[in-house]
């Protein structure tokens, strides 16, 4: 590529970031806006100011490749209270970060499928937890109708926390040890910056 080429496919490089960057920002706007409407939501309309985020980074939005398990079998997922909640193992996404492959399992909400039945839950921890994000890990919602040719994007940015990173008294999922990533994945929501209640 020449020098010329190089400079004429900038702007539209970075227009295409600028443009990733504000699908996020709308994600985020949305993301906090649900907590306004749901019912026994944690928050209040003030509390979402204390919501923080990494910048959007499209470093994090990996492709990966999905394999539908064969024995989806039902199990019941370990909750932060000391309950438990039934989920169906659906399949896995391998992906790389920094050249380095991983696999995370993604499961079906039992309890949703007759209403929302593209819905796939991606519990994961890593190594911001207790650090830089909720110490419980965080989530990743991805459906059914993403996933193209045994393929599908995993935008890390999505990554949001439990509800009990807010609040006690809710039953949140614990990631099982096989979705932990000895990483950090600098992206997604971060800790909660107002005060968790009891």
């Amino acid at each position: 590529m020449t020098l010329l080429a190089g400079l004429l496919l900038m702007p539209g490089a970075r227009a295409a970031a600028q443009s990733y960057s504000d699908s996020i920002y709308a994600w985020q706007h949305h993301y906090k806006a649900e907590f306004l409407v749901t019912e026994k939501s944690p928050l209040t309309a003030a509390d979402t100011g204390f919501i923080r985020f990494y910048p959007p980074d499209p470093a994090w939005k990996l492709p990966a490749r999905f394999t539908l398990r064969e024995d989806r079998r039902d199990l019941l997922l370990p909750t932060y209270n000391h309950t438990s909640k039934p989920f169906r193992e659906y399949g896995y996404l391998d992906f790389e970060i920094g050249g380095t492959g991983y696999r995370l399992f993604v499961y079906q909400n039992v309890n949703y499928m007759t209403t929302d039945s593209l819905h796939l839950f991606l519990p994961f921890t890593d190594l911001t937890n207790s650090e830089t994000t909720y110490g419980g890990g965080r989530y990743i919602d991805l459906s059914v109708a993403d996933i193209r040719d045994g393929h599908i994007l995993l935008d890390f940015n999505k990554a949001y926390n439990p509800y009990c990173a807010f609040a006690g008294g809710y039953s949140c999922p614990v990631p099982p040890p096989e979705n932990s990533l000895p990483v950090a994945v600098a992206a997604g929501e971060q800790q909660f910056a107002g005060t968790v209640r009891e």
